[in-house]
């Protein structure tokens, strides 16, 4: 399936909202998920991945309990809550990295590594296990996360210069990933009832 980048973030947002994220965090779902789409990621797989973990269903368990030190949660990670406050938490970088531990599916914090890089006016690196990449506003020069990697990433300043990444403006969405996007969609649609079907005609009557 062929979607526009506004096919893809509409979809991605309703999906987010239909797997239970609230609208502000299903919006950030939507942003990453386009984001990474553009520069040639399966950001419509990662999604899908994401909402299959269920962390909707108890956020709470899955956010950093605190941006001071390493940021940690009772349970995994969950990367678009974690994403959100690392946009809100830019700053923090001038002074010291910013350790994730326990972070799912962690290519999904890349898209908000490059809006700390905007907001910072700097280039940022991740690195995690062996691999590293340098993120900028418009550019990725290194490997990403695996979708399916558990584990510690770390975020610093970097200096350097990276080349602008080519952006795609369609997006290859494979079928069945696309077919399980709208069903997560699909729970956003209200049932019909028989007060809504009775409501779909004019209560008055076309005779004068």
């Amino acid at each position: 399936m062929i979607l526009s980048l506004n096919e893809t973030r509409a979809l991605a947002q309703k999906a987010a909202r239909g797997a239970g994220y609230p609208w502000g965090f299903a919006e950030e779902a939507a942003f990453a998920t386009t984001w990474l789409c553009q520069r040639g990621q399966q950001g419509c797989e990662a999604l899908v991945a994401l909402l299959d973990a269920g962390f909707a269903t108890d956020l709470s368990l899955h956010m950093p309990g605190s941006v001071e030190g390493t940021w940690v949660a009772q349970d995994a990670l969950c990367p678009i809550a974690t994403g959100a406050s690392l946009s809100d938490a830019a700053t923090r970088l001038l002074e010291a990295p910013i350790q994730l531990r326990n972070i799912a599916i962690p290519i999904f914090v890349v898209p908000f590594v490059a809006q700390a890089a905007k907001t910072l006016n700097t280039a940022l690196q991740m690195e995690w296990a062996d691999q590293s990449t340098v993120v900028t506003t418009d550019a990725v020069r290194g490997s990403y996360p695996d979708q399916n990697t558990l584990g510690a990433v770390a975020i610093s300043k970097h200096t350097g210069q990276v080349p602008v990444t080519d952006i795609i403006y369609r997006v290859d969405c494979a079928d069945n990933i696309y077919e399980r996007l709208n069903a997560y969609a699909f729970k956003t649609y209200a049932p019909a009832s028989e007060a809504s079907r009775k409501g779909a005609g004019s209560a008055l009557s076309d005779n004068d």
